[in-house]
């Protein structure tokens, strides 16, 4: 309904009508924001070159659903998925 409210506000013609599925990404935003305030259009997240929330699809679409799955086998699932070497981030800050 949010993002309805903004597609219909960015362009009349365009948004959809009631009945009507509306596809959406989760984008980063505020640190704390509602994850409708973070609802965004897919066609304008390309056109606008609006960041990703990563991390929401990995903690909910990703880890959740594998924590489930493997509770049962690994004592401590989440520790073994989820923490040590193998989860390390790597930044490499582009050149020029």
């Amino acid at each position: 309904m949010e993002l309805a409210q903004k597609m219909r506000e960015r362009d009349e013609a365009s948004a959809p009508t009631v009945g009507d599925r509306v596809a959406y990404v989760m984008v980063k935003g505020v640190h704390g924001s509602k994850n409708y305030e973070k609802s965004e259009d897919p066609l304008y997240v390309l056109q606008n070159n609006i960041p990703i929330d990563y991390q929401f699809y990995l903690n909910n679409q990703i880890k959740q659903p594998l924590l489930r799955l493997f509770e049962p086998i690994l004592k401590q699932a989440e520790l073994t998925l989820f923490s040590g070497e193998h989860t390390r981030n790597i930044f490499v800050a582009p050149k020029g």
